[in-house]
């Protein structure tokens, strides 16, 4: 199998959608990122509205993204109206690359993540066009991705109908992130089915958490478990015992300094320099850098992006890295240097996240991270599903009924391994 037709050039592309939405929604494509400024108030105004709050749907992230890890794909940023009238901004990109397929494949979104999960060049003998949003593991962003005003039925109709139509051009569509409560799985799947594409029954969900903080910090402790007050005074006395710690924030024309300083600390963190046990790598290496620094100066010129440091006697120990959009904030980055692991642990960092979060209007705060530190801190949790859409020819066929396989036997050796070892609890 070789890579089939290359993608249409054209900028712009009005695309009619099926008869019941023809007259009403029409869906125009925007192929470069020096494009975003003449939409830019639209993307706002949507993203404000969305009843999702996500901060890394904001344009600046979607631009770094794309100037720092789209070569060699094409963008489809998606303005779809109804009439005059916006109703939906979705970022979307066609990449092509040899995969290991199939695979059990959890974080993976594109091909260049094949270096972040190790995978030997010899597996990857499947050539595969996938339409995706703008994400890979590097960036790691699981939460919603499409921004949609109202009914998402007719919305998803008119993308998958723009898909329909550049057919020769992909295999597999694969949707991360599609907020479980908001109907838009659904409304894809539907839409995928009446065109003749085929749907994997089964993807990934995943729970992300975030914190209410309304009512400021002392409320945001009252809705916290007396254990979790607890264990927070402990943590932190117990930083305060191993010598003079100190916290310092850096945000607007400082945040490159406290940028710096975070990836001097990476640097000492075994995350910089993960051992073969470890399954998902991401080391602060170049690309990354720029990224995040591409990132972290847009949004600290409107004050939206703080870096707190956390030193021990006088040297930065640790560090943690926050965005915010209107009142939500983000916690993107945490690290600790492994060398005072067994007398200085994260917490004054989360801590002085939240409330310096509070102090600058949040009410609420997201949490980029899936680990059991990140739940604790949690009020509550939401969950996303990833979806994959198969194309109608025969060569996208052969790696749905591959992956179907291989998601079938994954689920059938689960369900035996629990029924051997009983349930969370230990029961036989």
């Amino acid at each position: 199998m070789t890579f089939l037709d290359q993608p249409s050039s054209f900028a712009n592309i009005e695309t009619n959608i099926s008869k019941s939405f023809a007259d009403a929604f029409s869906v125009e494509r925007i192929d470069s990122i020096s494009k975003y400024d003449a939409f830019a108030w639209s993307w706002d105004q949507i993203q404000d509205n969305y009843s999702f709050r996500h901060v890394l749907l904001d344009r600046r992230w979607v631009s770094a993204w794309w100037n720092v890890f789209g070569q060699r794909k094409d963008l489809h940023t998606l303005l779809v109206r109804e009439g005059s009238e916006m109703r939906a901004i979705v970022p979307m990109i066609l990449s092509r690359g040899w995969e290991a397929w199939p695979s059990r494949d959890g974080p993976y979104q594109i091909t260049d993540d094949h270096a972040n999960l190790d995978i030997p060049k010899w597996r990857r003998i499947v050539p595969v066009r996938r339409v995706t949003f703008p994400l890979n593991i590097p960036s790691q962003n699981a939460r919603a991705h499409a921004l949609l005003n109202g009914d998402p039925t007719p919305v998803c109709g008119a993308i998958t109908r723009y898909w329909s139509n550049r057919a020769s051009e992909w295999d597999v569509m694969v949707l991360e992130g599609l907020p479980i409560e908001s109907g838009q799985r659904e409304a894809f799947t539907e839409a995928a089915m009446g065109e003749g594409f085929s749907v994997l029954p089964a993807g990934r969900v995943r729970v992300m958490y975030r914190a209410d903080l309304n009512g400021g910090f002392d409320a945001y402790l009252a809705r916290r478990s007396s254990h979790f007050r607890k264990r927070r005074r402990q943590h932190i006395a117990r930083c305060r015992s191993a010598g003079d710690l100190t916290l310092i924030s850096f945000r607007g024309s400082n945040i490159r300094r406290g940028l710096n300083i975070l990836f001097e600390v990476e640097r000492h963190t075994w995350k910089a320099n993960p051992d073969g046990s470890v399954r998902v790598r991401v080391p602060l290496n170049d690309e990354l850098r720029r990224f995040l620094t591409e990132v972290s100066v847009a949004f600290a010129s409107s004050d939206d992006a703080v870096i707190h440091v956390m030193c021990l006697n006088g040297n930065p120990v640790g560090a943690i890295m926050g965005l915010s959009r209107q009142h939500v904030m983000l916690s993107l980055l945490i690290y600790l240097r492994d060398d005072v692991r067994s007398s200085i642990n994260t917490t004054p960092l989360m801590d002085a996240l939240i409330q310096d979060a509070i102090s600058h209007g949040m009410v609420e705060l997201d949490i980029n991270g899936v680990t059991e530190f990140a739940r604790k801190w949690a009020t509550h949790e939401e969950k996303y599903q990833r979806l994959y859409i198969f194309n109608r020819h025969p060569r996208a066929q052969l790696l749905r009924i591959s992956k179907s396989l291989v998601t079938n036997l994954s689920q059938l050796s689960r369900s035996i391994e629990q029924d051997q070892n009983g349930d969370d609890y230990g029961s036989p």
